[in-house]
């Protein structure tokens, strides 16, 4: 596991902290306009949601309510076998697919 983390180390710094070696890498530009144009909205968004998510949760309240209520109302079907035979079939209680 150490030298793993030493190679690693020594990879991140030799692949993003070091020098350009070749001529193709050397003429591009950190970002055009058309990536910040895709990313200030993404960004924007992203920073949005973290920060004051409850309009989104309020939109899908009703839905995840309604799903919730679906879920409830299901009876665990299980057959008797499955529930006296050993192994992982007697954590098979929900029986969705009928």
């Amino acid at each position: 596991v150490i030298v793993a983390a030493i190679y690693m180390l020594w990879m991140v710094q030799r692949v993003i902290f070091g020098p350009l070696t070749k001529d193709l890498v050397k003429n591009l530009n950190d970002f055009s306009l058309r990536e910040v144009v895709v990313l200030v909205p993404l960004v924007f968004w992203t920073i949005f949601l973290g920060v004051y998510p409850q309009p989104f949760f309020e939109r899908i309240e009703v839905s995840i309510k309604h799903y919730i209520e679906i879920i409830k109302n299901q009876e665990p079907r299980f057959a008797q076998k499955e529930a006296e035979s050993s192994g992982l079939a007697k954590f098979l209680v929900w029986n969705l697919s009928e």
